[in-house]
C-alpha cells in the first residue's frame, strides 16, 4: 500500500532582507549547538559510553540524521542526568563512636541532580572497567554502604549495559562505588528483580581521585534502615534512607497547556510525532492516518499502532551497527516520550521527569515503561498503567501510548506522617521473602497532588 501524497505547500516570497536575516539566525543557532558539545566536553559531563544504543551513541545521533523523525536533544542522561538516581549517600566511613560518617539526600531533586551529574564520570568509568560480577552476601553489601564510598538508588531496575557495562546484561536496582583498602574502587550493585548483591574490580582510583571528589560533602546524618532500631524499621527494606528531618515535598499540579479542541494545538502534538496529515474526530479522540496510525485522547494521551502494510519504519530502533538491542529500545521509548513531552508542554517547563520502569523481553523484541518522577517520587495512574509503554519489535516502534503531563509545582507543601509512623503502619506488610519499601508517591490527578508515603 503505497503512502499517500502530501499536498503540495506553496511558501510566500521573500525579500532579500528577509533570507538573509533568516540565514543569519541558522548561522547561530548552528554555533551554539558546537558551543554546547565543546563546554560538555571540556567540563567532562557523562555522555555515556561508546557503545551501540549507550547515552553517548543518542548524543552523537544529534549531529546524523535519522529516519522519519528527528532526534530529540532531550535523553536519560544528557546533560544532567547521567545515571537515573533519585537518592544519594556519600559515606567517609565509620567515626571513632561506631557511627557512619554521611551525607545523604532524597527526595529533592535541586540538591541531587547537580551531585550526581558532578560524580558521574567515576561511575562512567567503574561500569566501563567492571570486571566479572561475583555475588556477594548482604552482609558485605552493607559493608561497603558503611565504606567511604558513593551510592546511588535508582528507583526501578536499569540494564547495566545500558548505563555502559558492556557485558553485564543484568540490571540493577542500586548502585555503590566504593574503597575497601586497595588502590582503586569497587563497584558494587543490586540485581534488580532477585534483590541479590554482586561486585566488581574496577579500574577507578580511590586516593587522590575519588576520596578527592566527595571531601567537599559533610555528615548530614543519613541512615540506613539496618543501622536503625530494628523493632520499628526491620520489617522494611534494609536500604531504606532516612535523614535527621523528614521530607517536605511540594504540592504539584497537572497543566493543560494545549487546547485540544483547537486544530492548531493538536497539530503541534502530531508533528512532534511525525504525522503531517488531516486528523478527524471519533467519539472521545481524534485520528491521524497514513499508512499507520496515531488516536489522541481528550486529555493528550497519544496511542500509536505500526502497520504491517506500510513501506517505511517511522520510529526505527536501531543501535549504531543497525541492529536491534535493549538499550536502542529504551532509547527510542526515552526519544519519543520527551518530543510529546516538549510538544504538550510548549513553553512550559515540566517539574517532572521520566525514570525507566521496566524493560521486558518478548518475542522479537523488548517492552519499555517509564513513570514520572517528581522530586525523586514517582508518579502513580489510577489505572495502574505507566506514563509511557512501548513495543519495540524487529528493531521498531510498533505501537506506544504516551500520557503526557505537564506538572507546575505549587508554593505549598504536603502533609505527611514521619518515617517512624509511616514504618509502623507498614510492618504488616512485611513477609519473610520480599521486605516493604517506604517509599514517596504521588498520584496523578489535575487537582492538586500532595505526596504520600506507600509501601512498594
Amino acid at each position: 500500500m503505497e503512502r499517500r501524497k502530501r499536498p503540495t505547500v506553496i511558501l510566500p516570497k521573500r525579500s532579500r532582507k528577509e533570507r538573509l536575516l533568516e540565514l543569519g539566525k541558522d548561522i547561530l543557532i548552528v554555533c551554539l549547538m558546537l558551543s554546547a558539545v565543546y563546554l560538555a566536553v571540556r567540563s567532562q559531563l557523562y555522555t555515556g559510553l561508546a557503545g551501540e544504543g549507550t547515552l553517548l551513541a543518542q548524543m552523537a545521533g544529534w549531529l546524523r540524521p535519522t529516519p522519519a523523525v528527528e532526534s530529540s536533544d532531550h535523553t536519560p542522561g544528557v546533560p544532567g542526568e547521567p545515571v537515573p538516581a533519585v537518592r544519594l549517600a556519600i559515606c567517609h566511613g565509620v567515626g571513632d563512636n561506631g557511627a557512619p560518617i554521611r551525607y545523604g539526600v532524597q527526595y529533592d531533586d535541586e540538591v541531587l541532580l547537580p551531585i550526581v551529574s558532578a560524580l558521574s564520570s567515576y561511575f562512567t568509568e567503574g561500569l566501563a572497567s567492571a570486571g566479572d560480577p561475583k555475588e556477594i552476601a548482604a552482609q558485605e553489601w552493607q559493608e561497603m554502604l558503611r565504606a567511604p564510598g558513593v551510592y546511588l538508588d535508582l528507583l526501578n531496575g536499569v540494564p547495566l549495559d545500558y548505563l555502559g557495562a558492556e557485558g553485564l546484561t543484568q540490571s540493577a536496582r542500586r548502585l555503590v562505588l566504593a574503597w575497601d583498602g586497595g588502590s582503586t574502587a569497587a563497584l558494587c550493585y543490586q540485581e534488580a528483580e532477585s534483590g541479590h548483591y554482586y561486585r566488581c574490580s574496577t579500574s577507578v582510583t580511590w586516593e587522590g581521585y575519588l576520596s578527592d571528589a566527595l571531601q567537599s560533602y559533610t555528615d548530614n546524618g543519613a541512615r540506613y534502615g539496618f543501622e536503625l532500631e530494628q523493632t520499628i524499621y526491620g520489617a522494611l527494606s534494609p536500604e531504606l534512607m532516612l535523614l535527621s528531618s523528614s521530607p517536605r515535598p511540594a504540592i504539584y499540579q497537572a497543566m493543560r497547556p494545549l487546547d485540544l479542541s483547537n486544530s492548531s494545538d493538536r497539530g503541534t502534538l502530531e508533528n512532534a510525532m511525525g504525522f503531517h496529515g488531516s486528523d478527524y474526530q471519533v467519539p472521545g479522540e481524534w485520528v491521524i492516518r497514513e499508512d499507520d496510525e496515531l488516536r489522541i485522547a481528550t486529555d493528550g494521551s497519544m496511542h500509536y499502532e505500526a502497520s504491517g502494510t506500510q513501506l517505511e519504519v517511522r520510529y526505527p530502533a536501531l543501535d549504531g551497527s543497525g541492529s536491534p538491542s535493549r538499550s536502542a529500545a529504551i532509547a527510542a521509548a526515552y526519544r519519543l516520550t520527551q518530543q510529546a513531552l516538549s510538544a504538550w508542554c510548549g513553553s512550559s517547563e515540566s517539574a517532572g521527569r521520566l525514570t525507566l520502569s521496566q524493560v521486558e523481553e518478548v518475542e522479537g523484541g523488548w517492552q519499555v515503561s517509564l513513570d514520572y518522577v517528581l522530586d525523586g517520587a514517582v508518579v502513580l495512574f489510577e489505572d495502574g498503567c505507566p506514563a509511557a509503554e512501548f513495543t519495540v519489535l524487529g528493531g521498531q516502534v510498533t505501537t506506544f501510548t504516551i500520557r503526557p503531563r505537564c506538572y507546575q509545582e505549587t508554593e505549598h507543601l504536603s502533609t505527611l506522617l514521619s518515617e517512624r509512623l509511616a514504618a509502623a503502619a507498614l510492618e504488616g506488610l512485611h513477609t519473610q521473602e520480599k521486605r516493604a519499601e517506604l517509599l514517596l508517591f504521588y498520584e496523578d490527578s489535575m487537582n492538586a497532588m500532595s505526596a504520600q508515603w506507600g509501601g512498594f
